[in-house]
């Protein structure tokens, strides 16, 4: 009789078991789809998110509050992740040029946000294999190889061993008690810089592989050594900032951008870095300012 007792407890004890792993398997589901956006605890924040809302709705371009990258603030966590084809590498040369201009694109960032009273800390971690980079077959070598390949980050964080880029996001937001995180992925090629942001659009179908917000920096930028202006320019995008030049907005918008705010970053990278600003709009949508201005929507993005 005492054995079946113990037998039949052991039994009940399985099953709770059993039910209270599948509790913590939804509560956990739950959970992760409130990632995807910023809770939003103030009424600016609340009135930035319903003007959004109302002008671009669930579109590309609203990635305020969206994503890995939501503001540009608090403590932000860099990954980067040294990308080559198998049988070459980085040269330590390229690795330590690439890196200052990296380091002087963060340091930049962080000033600018001092600027309007916002503490930023930028926290780094890397990989690079041995030291030459991490091989990974197929690396683009365009701008358009880029938008062929927008699995390449989720496929290089395997490569180094993260399951998925959900397990990426948790573990360094944990390990770095970070804000924020965004990834670099550092490619061994001539190629365009580019971003690959997080927005509503993307939001409302739980595209998980894009939660984790990249960069794609190349060696060389369409043939020139790529700029800590252009590396500065596209870690914006993914806190939500918009292009300011023509052909992502319109010739006039781009126009309008020249004559009021030429050293505007995000209408031009061709300038040194340090002579380079925000304006208001790029200011709102990082969550630096609450300024607005009806302006703004002279540079809704170009749908093509």
């Amino acid at each position: 009789m005492g054995a079946q007792n113990y037998l039949t407890n052991f039994a009940n004890m399985k099953l709770i078991i059993s039910i209270l792993f599948h509790i913590a398997a939804i509560s956990s589901l739950f959970a992760q789809s409130e990632i995807y956006e910023q809770p939003l605890y103030n009424a600016t924040d609340r009135r930035i998110a319903h003007v959004l809302d109302e002008h671009v709705g669930s579109s590309f371009s609203n990635t305020w509050n969206i994503g890995s990258a939501k503001k540009l603030s608090g403590r932000i966590y860099v990954l980067e992740v040294w990308l080559t084809s198998p049988g070459t590498s980085w040269s330590k040369d390229d690795m330590g040029t690439m890196q200052y201009r990296i380091n002087n694109a963060l340091a930049w960032l962080k000033r600018t946000a001092a600027r309007y009273s916002v503490d930023v800390e930028f926290i780094k971690g890397s990989f690079h294999g041995d030291g030459s980079g991490v091989q990974l077959d197929n690396l683009p070598r365009s701008y358009d190889d880029c938008a062929k390949m927008p699995l390449l980050m989720p496929r290089a964080l395997r490569e180094i061993g993260y399951a998925d880029v959900m397990q990426c996001y948790n573990l360094l937001t944990e390990i770095g008690t970070a804000d924020n995180v965004i990834t670099l992925m550092l490619i061994n090629n001539d190629g365009w810089a580019n971003a690959n942001q997080f927005s509503k659009c993307h939001a409302e179908y739980h595209y998980r592989d894009y939660f984790l917000e990249s960069v794609n920096i190349f060696k060389t930028d369409d043939g020139e050594p790529t700029t800590g202006s252009t590396i500065a320019h596209e870690i914006l995008h993914l806190f939500g900032a918009w292009d300011m030049y023509g052909g992502q907005v319109t010739e006039s918008a781009g126009e309008w951008a020249n004559q009021n705010y030429p050293n505007e970053i995000m209408l031009q990278v061709s300038s040194q870095l340090d002579d380079l600003m925000i304006s208001p709009l790029t200011a709102w949508l990082v969550g630096l300012s609450s300024e607005y201005h009806d302006w703004y929507w002279k540079f809704k993005r170009v749908e093509r």
